[in-house]
Formats: C-alpha cells, structure tokens, sequence
C-alpha cells in the first residue's frame, strides 16, 4: 500500500474526526501491533504492508484473510490473480475485495444488470425500477416525466436517482451525495444517511449530539464527509471525543474508537495518535465507486467496519 504523511486528524476545536479512506500505516507499529492486523506483515524485523510471503498458513493466506491477494500452494504463500470464479458464495457479492460479481446458478460470476436479481442489482451501474423490480443496462432518465411515487423510484445507473420529493415532484438526485444540504427536499432520503434538522428544514451531517442514550454515544459515521466521529457519554448528553479523551482510552477501544487511526503505545500505555497513514482498502473501494459508475451495495460499509473492528 502507497504511505502518505499527512496529519490524519480533522481537528475541530479539542474535538477530533478520522477519514474512513485511511488508517495507521504498518510502519507505525512494532511486532505485538503488527501481527494483530491482518493488512500488515512481520518480516522478521519491521512491520510492511501485507505480504504473501510472510503468511504462514493457509488460514492466513487463502481468500478473504489476505484480501483475496494470496494463495496457499503446497508449503507456502504466494500472490495469487483471483477471478469471480474463485469465490465462494459468501464472498461473491462484496465489493471490498475490488470484484464485481453475482452469484447466479450455484456459482460466482462476472456481474452482469440483464442477468441480476433484485438485490443484486446496483443503482450505481444498472437502471433500477422499484415499480416492477428490473435491472436493465444504464440508461438516462428524464426525472420531470413521471408523475407518481411509484413510477419515480428509478436510478439510471450512471449514479443518479428519480426521487419523489416532499414538494411532490419527481427530481433527479445524487444517488449518494457528498453534500447532505443536496438532500433538505428530501426528509425520508436525508435520514438514510444524514440528519433532518425539523426547526431549520435543512438536511445536516450526522453528530454524536444525535445520540440520544449512552449504549450507541461510542462512534458516528458521517458517509457522505467520508469521517468517523468518536463520541463520549457525559451522563446526559453525547459529545464528541477530545484528543486528550482519547489517550486516556485503553487498548482494545483505542484501535475501534479512532477506526485504526490512533495506535496503542506499549512505552507509555496510551493511545497515541498515528503520524504516517495508508489508504483503508474497504473505504477506498467506496471512494472509488462513487467517483465512477460502478456496482455498489451500500451494505460495504458496514462490512468494512466489521472487518476493521473484530
């Protein structure tokens, strides 16, 4: 993975905020850190990015665990060129890995929108209409010509949407903007992503100030500003997170709290924040997604969460 150095921080005030499109780079840890996260590699005397190489089992190298980079042979790890005919069903359909594939007649294929069920079908590569359930090939849509809710529930598949909005008319819309101001027409679309703010009828970026009960104050994913927010329980309110906060923080929450961007110092016990970053594969492949049409299932997200966190 390309290292780049830039401060990772999005500081606000004391507060702190975290790109989704990064996390600390391999060489920012030593040995202990190293082999607890599986997109970096000991190589016997410093910490590098994942190399097949350096995986030992095939549980380590085979399919997901190396990213679908690897390939155990015999008695040892190699790279290995994956095709949608390598993977198994569970893996077929997730984008994180930088494939398109379905899975169709008991096997993984090359994505296709004639050939897609409904839910595999993609608003970001396929014209979809939610009237009859059809995945066809992108096609433009003039939005203004349909009159109804139901007719209007379209995306042409270049990453545009037909979305019956609350002035009841059929307007065309960023499937995902980066804006969530683009989306103050649109209440029940707005909350899918951001916060509708009823006093100033504006549509908002999410805050840890939405959270309303100490269980879910712990992070908050604000999609369309591509950052995480950590969040802090103060006995009646959610706040976001302070540096000085975060080094307080003990090891296993320092790396889920900051999404991999601080890394628990073993010197002086405390969570440190990273100085050198690589780019966070799953969040990239979003990134990348939604800057050219290509198949997208916004259930990435929460999957690359997962694959961070546990």
């Amino acid at each position: 993975m390309r290292i780049f150095l830039i401060v990772g921080l999005i500081t606000m005030s004391l507060c702190v905020q975290f790109s989704l499109l990064q996390m600390c780079a391999c060489s920012e840890y030593g040995q202990t850190l190293c082999e607890l996260y599986h997109y970096c590699s000991w190589n016997g005397t410093t910490c590098v990015d994942m190399d097949c190489q350096y995986l030992k089992t095939d549980e380590q190298c085979t399919g997901h665990s190396s990213d679908y980079k690897c390939k155990w042979h015999t008695d040892k790890c190699e790279s290995h060129n994956y095709t949608c005919a390598d993977f198994d069903k569970e893996d077929c359909g997730q984008k994180i890995y930088g494939f398109d594939c379905m899975w169709v007649d008991e096997k993984c294929q090359d994505f296709s929108c004639t050939s897609a069920t409904e839910e595999d079908c993609s608003p970001f590569s396929c014209q979809m209409t939610r009237e009859d359930n059809t995945c066809k090939e992108p096609q433009s849509l003039d939005c203004s010509s349909f009159s109804t809710a139901a007719t209007c529930d379209q995306s042409d598949g270049y990453g545009n949407m037909c979305y019956f909005n609350d002035n009841s008319k059929c307007t065309q819309y960023d499937f995902f903007s980066t804006n969530c101001t683009d989306y103050s027409d649109v209440q029940e679309y707005c909350n899918q992503f951001c916060t509708y703010d009823d006093t100033s009828k504006t549509c908002k970026a999410k805050s840890c100030s939405d959270f309303i009960n100490q269980h879910n104050c712990t992070i908050q994913l604000d999609l369309p500003g591509f950052k995480i927010i950590p969040c802090t329980w103060n006995g009646t309110t959610c706040y976001e997170t302070t540096a000085s906060e975060l080094e307080q923080l003990d090891m296993q929450s320092c790396m889920n709290k900051t999404m991999v961007n601080y890394k628990w110092s073993f010197d002086n016990n405390k969570c440190t924040a990273c100085t050198q970053f690589t780019s966070n594969p799953a969040f990239k492949y979003l990134s990348d997604y939604l800057k050219i049409s290509y198949g997208f299932q916004i259930i990435t997200i929460v999957i690359g969460l997962s694959l961070i966190l546990n």
